[in-house]
């Protein structure tokens, strides 16, 4: 399974800029939500293979059961957190709800489908969601190349940390690159 898609961090990035420029300042509050619903989407997409399975395995019945679950989830968690966060606190029920039907899918497909193996498939990438967007948000108020910095490091940091890439992807990935390419070169 590969990390989350880079792109949902530089619409986190640039998620104030967006909204300016797609609405104009007085929707700047809009941004917040979004920087959540797009993080929110790392959840829904790993989700989206496990309810996958579960079609294919012939388990509609777990799929149509825990989205119905993820969706009472979610009104209940709107009209709860709507009323104190506001706008913010609804893509927060979404992104809640989303893990809510995350963890419920992948129990079932452990326990009655097929044993994935739960680290790397959801722990790790959900573990780098989580620092990515814990980076982002400790670095709100610094400037954008620092950010980029910021991120971009930590991005690497997961990389290690949590082993995303496969190791005939990391060897691949070698042999692709530049410095060992030129030095094969020079030792033929």
């Amino acid at each position: 399974q590969h990390a989350p898609e880079p792109t949902r961090q530089r619409h986190c990035l640039c998620a104030d800029w967006l909204i300016g420029l797609l609405f104009g300042p007085a929707f700047a509050s809009a941004s917040l939500p979004l920087q959540i619903l797009v993080w929110a989407q790392v959840l829904v997409a790993v989700d989206a293979v496990l309810q996958q399975v579960l079609l294919a395995a012939g388990r509609e019945y777990a799929a149509v059961g825990h989205s119905a679950v993820g969706v009472v989830g979610q009104i209940v968690l709107i009209l709860l957190l709507a009323t104190s966060l506001d706008l913010p606190g609804v893509a927060l029920a979404v992104l809640l709800s989303a893990a809510l039907t995350l963890a419920l899918d992948l129990r079932f497909v452990v326990k009655h489908v097929v044993a994935v193996p739960v680290g790397r498939f959801a722990a790790r990438p959900i573990a780098t969601a989580c620092l990515l967007a814990g980076v982002l948000l400790v670095t709100l108020d610094l400037s954008f190349p620092v950010r980029v910095l910021a991120l971009a490091g930590s991005w690497g940091l997961a990389l290690v940390l949590f082993q995303l890439l496969p190791r005939e992807e990391l060897h691949f990935m070698r042999q692709l690159a530049p410095w060992p390419r030129a030095k094969r070169l020079r030792n033929s």
